[in-house]
């Protein structure tokens, strides 16, 4: 007989409430585990995604966001000793799927920020038109774009600096901020995916390149 899983919901606030804490994991979540994760495998990052497409049976693409989570506090000594019983759901975590310039993106839509350099909204762009994994090279490319609170005294201000990450784990700040919501970042992602040699006013790289690979 299989384990029984409770589902546990919560706000990221609800389940971390020191602030020190909290804003740690929601920094490195989507900083360095989600970029490197998807960088080190985008194929199989989409193909979960893109399941069964053609049969209209793809995997609810916030299950999957949510497993990831899980996996990123379990490799960080975040989840209880009733981890195997319990699913940690953070409510205010979720995916989308969209079509920007003609591309596949899982839009993710992080826990409000409430610091600096926390995230709005997570982009990932699929470099191939195709939503069907047979027709995908193996060395499968993707984009990661953030959209970041940017002031040291956030209170609440809902403009956002456009990011990315890149492949070789450097960090692209474009220089310009647009308002928090999907459409709009994804409005404004679509000039940069038509535009791939637009010019980052600053680029650096801040972190070891250490891959967290769990889309594998």
């Amino acid at each position: 007989m299989g384990k029984i899983i409770q589902e546990e919901s919560r706000t990221l606030q609800e389940f971390y409430p020191d602030p020190k804490l909290r804003h740690m994991v929601h920094y490195k979540f989507a900083h360095i585990f989600l970029p490197q994760s998807i960088h080190s495998n985008p194929h199989s990052f989409f193909s979960t995604i893109f399941k069964q497409y053609e049969q209209e049976s793809a995997l609810d693409p916030t299950l999957i966001i949510q497993g990831g989570w899980r996996l990123f506090e379990a490799m960080n000594g975040l989840l209880g000793i009733d981890s195997d019983s319990v699913f940690r759901r953070v409510s205010d975590l979720t995916m989308s799927i969209q079509v920007v310039a003609g591309k596949p993106v899982a839009v993710v839509q992080m826990p409000p920020p409430e610091q600096s350099l926390e995230v709005f909204l997570i982009a990932i762009v699929l470099l191939n038109s195709s939503t069907n994994p047979e027709n995908w090279p193996q060395d499968l490319q993707a984009r990661v774009f953030t959209l970041e609170a940017p002031h040291p005294d956030y209170h609440g201000d809902r403009i956002g600096m456009v990011c990315e990450w890149t492949n070789d784990f450097k960090h692209r700040n474009f220089g310009f901020g647009v308002l928090a919501e999907i459409k709009i970042f994804l409005e404004v992602l679509a000039q940069l995916i038509l535009a791939p040699d637009y010019r980052a006013d600053v680029t650096y790289a801040p972190h070891d390149k250490n891959k967290f690979k769990y889309f594998t």
